[in-house]
């Protein structure tokens, strides 16, 4: 990709719920590597899976929110030398 400009992320302004104040970067503080939740999730069964749900989510509220923090953090660590950004709206559907 030669001509690669810049990659917008869609994440959500959800992704950091549980912070009182949001500032424009990731936050380290996902509770497992999103590698090795991903690593679970095809080794354990989905009961199993589950089952871990309350310790991996932590103090967010569902796992949407979850899987949208550690998408965020996946794309911090794997592609730092692109010039990514990370949109954050309050609805996702607005971006349309």
């Amino acid at each position: 990709m030669r001509r690669l400009r810049a990659v917008l992320h869609v994440s959500t302004l959800y992704s950091n719920c549980d912070r009182p104040e949001i500032g424009e970067r990731v936050y380290p503080d996902v509770c497992l590597n999103p590698d090795t939740v991903l690593q679970l999730s095809t080794v354990l069964s989905a009961e199993e899976m589950d089952g871990l749900q309350h310790c991996l989510v932590g103090a967010l509220p569902n796992t949407y929110t979850f899987s949208k923090k550690c998408a965020e953090t996946l794309i911090q660590q794997q592609f730092s030398t692109l010039p990514v950004g990370i949109f954050r709206p309050p609805i996702v559907l607005s971006t349309y």
